[in-house]
């Protein structure tokens, strides 16, 4: 009987061993984006406006994170005057058919 119980933990410690080295590390990651603000002129109605671009569209990129990713957003400002970027923060949580769609302004 003693013998059977050391294979049987000798059996488990391997398994479990085995499971945690194939197993991918649950890592939070690094993204990186690079936005250059930029003046352009669009033509709406044979009339020509400037608009503010991100990386020449409007509206700008969207990014994509995930809850514990690190977020590192690059920005440099051709345009000649100051520029804000507004942030619009949209949680999607999906539960089997259920989908909850959040707009929360940061």
């Amino acid at each position: 009987m003693p013998r059977r119980n050391s294979l049987f933990s000798a059996l488990s410690i391997f398994l479990l061993g085995f499971l945690w080295f194939i197993s991918p590390p649950a890592e939070a990651a690094l993204k990186t984006y690079q936005f250059d603000i930029q003046v352009k002129n669009v033509s709406r109605l044979c009339h020509a406006k400037p608009i503010v671009t991100v990386n020449g569209r409007f509206p700008g990129p969207t990014v994509y994170v995930r809850e514990g990713d690190r977020v590192q957003i690059n920005v440099t400002n051709h345009a000649q005057y100051n520029v804000s970027i507004h942030w619009v923060k949209r949680e999607e949580i999906n539960q089997g058919n259920q989908t909850r769609g959040n707009k929360d302004n940061y």
